[in-house]
């Protein structure tokens, strides 16, 4: 009978482990080029926010340069979340706000920063980009300063799915287990 407990309550912390390890992690920031507060002396071709987890497709960055222009390429790859800067971009302060959908665990993680480009801006060229609205993404990291909206996210809550399934099921196996044990 002991034997029988013992093998229950291991059975319990392995799938304890197993459907809650995942949700426990989440995609967050761990650097980026260019790093907050950085000061360059030309416009970057890109700019890359890496991440501990790797980010889904509905990842992105929202980065604008002091006339509102916004890097409209993004991509991800790994780890990372890369938008692509346009050739008109300008120099001056830089605002930048990421988000990631962990593709771990589906959990959203947004943070800003700023740095800035040396050199005066020419904005007459063109009316700037409208901020984007604002949406409600989770968790917010800020790894600087800034007030920037967070890209569109897609749903990405799929991934939460998993582990509360699993989750379920082992305590229903347990139950029943305990269930047979305790009526012998």
């Amino acid at each position: 009978m002991k034997r029988r407990i013992a093998a229950v309550t291991t059975l319990a912390w392995v799938l304890l482990a197993v459907t809650t390890g995942p949700a426990a992690a989440h995609g967050e920031y761990l650097d980026s080029s260019p790093k907050p507060d950085d000061v360059l002396s030309e416009v970057p071709g890109e700019i890359v926010v890496t991440l501990s987890e790797p980010p889904t497709k509905d990842s992105g960055i929202v980065a604008k340069d002091p006339c509102g222009n916004v890097a409209e390429d993004v991509s991800v790859s790994n780890n990372d979340i890369i938008a692509t800067v346009s050739s008109e971009a300008q120099p001056g302060e830089w605002r930048i706000k990421w988000e990631t959908i962990s593709a771990v665990d589906g959990h959203s993680t947004t943070g800003t920063f700023k740095f800035s480009v040396s050199g005066g801006s020419d904005c007459t060229a063109e009316e700037p980009t409208p901020e984007p609205t604002e949406t409600d993404a989770g968790e917010d990291v800020d790894t600087a300063a800034g007030d920037d909206s967070p890209p569109a996210s897609g749903e990405g809550s799929s991934f939460l799915v998993i582990p509360a399934v699993l989750g379920g099921a082992g305590l229903v196996a347990l139950a029943l287990v305990g269930r047979t044990i305790g009526s012998r």
